[in-house]
């Protein structure tokens, strides 16, 4: 049920930067997996899914992101 949300609700292209962290984290220190976090949040701010996300919110309709590019 929470996959179905998350894969019908998220960000092709936040999801794929949240599993690269997660696996970037393994090999780092908390402060440094930390930090990398808040600049990719404010890195996230600037992509297209933002407004996306921010107008279908607004509308109550389901996001219509574009497909992850890698």
């Amino acid at each position: 049920m929470y996959a179905r949300q998350l894969a019908d609700t998220c960000s092709p292209t936040s999801m794929a930067v949240i599993k690269r962290q997660i696996w970037d984290g393994l090999d780092t220190g908390c402060a440094t997996a930390a930090a990398e976090s808040v600049a990719l949040m404010a890195e996230s701010f600037t992509r297209p899914d933002f407004p996306e996300a921010m107008i279908a919110l607004r509308e109550r309709r389901k996001p219509a992101f574009l497909p992850y590019e890698s």
